[in-house]
């Protein structure tokens, strides 16, 4: 999936939260791809933060990780510090990942309509709607202004909750093509168990969250698997 490129992992990770279709050692293999993907050179992420940010860019920040924190599918995230001292992550779009996407969007439409013709009972699952929804969600992942409005609408919504917390972004630090915000630190959902978590309370405290924003907000966080929560 790794070698197929972004959009394929992209939908590894859906699969990787479909515990109730796949065995364990799929899911566990899937997981991988949730911020463990293969790093790009820096020089490529260098060139990126230029493009976007301006050669000087390295002059904003006190200190900046050439090391990944995490790598997906879409973009590579990196620690820096602000000279205020503010903790900030920057999530950075890998190059030219725009007409890879939509090449491999493509390829997978291809995919769904030969199935289809083969195997006709698939219908059953929708397979056009399922990828019409994949296909916009991806592409909506490409701009980070979007990202940038939705956390800030999300920190509005849960204002009054001082259980949910969202990272705040640095707006003159962010792009259509990045995004600075506010570093946190945490431990993975799903490492939670293991890490001494009551899970009764997590697990109650995750379902409210999700609902809250389905059922009250009307506006929810679309990729909830387990490597975006903390």
């Amino acid at each position: 999936i790794q070698e197929l490129g972004p959009t394929f992992i992209k939908l590894g990770q859906v699969l990787s939260t479909r515990g109730d279709v796949f065995p364990a050692t799929y899911i566990q293999a899937l997981e991988s791809l949730q911020d463990d993907v293969k790093p790009l050179p820096f020089s490529d992420i260098d060139g990126q933060l230029s493009r976007e940010l301006g050669v000087d860019w390295r002059d904003r920040f006190s200190s900046f990780n050439e090391t990944p924190l995490a790598t997906a599918s879409i973009a590579q995230v990196h620690r820096a510090t602000m000279h205020d001292g503010l903790e900030v992550v920057l999530k950075v779009q890998r190059p030219g990942i725009g007409p890879r996407i939509r090449a491999d969007l493509g390829v997978l439409r291809l995919l769904a309509s030969r199935a289809m013709a083969e195997f006709p009972e698939i219908e059953l699952f929708d397979p056009r709607g399922i990828l019409q929804e994949f296909e916009k969600s991806i592409l909506a992942e490409l701009d980070f202004t979007a990202e940038t409005r939705n956390l800030q609408r999300f920190q509005n919504n849960f204002s009054d909750s001082k259980d949910v917390v969202f990272p705040s972004p640095v707006e003159p630090l962010s792009t259509g093509r990045v995004l600075c915000m506010e570093y946190l630190d945490g431990v993975r959902i799903r490492r939670a168990r293991e890490a001494g978590f009551d899970m009764e309370r997590l697990g109650r405290r995750y379902l409210d969250v999700a609902y809250s924003m389905l059922f009250d907000h009307g506006f929810f966080h679309g990729d909830l698997h387990p490597g975006n929560v903390l």
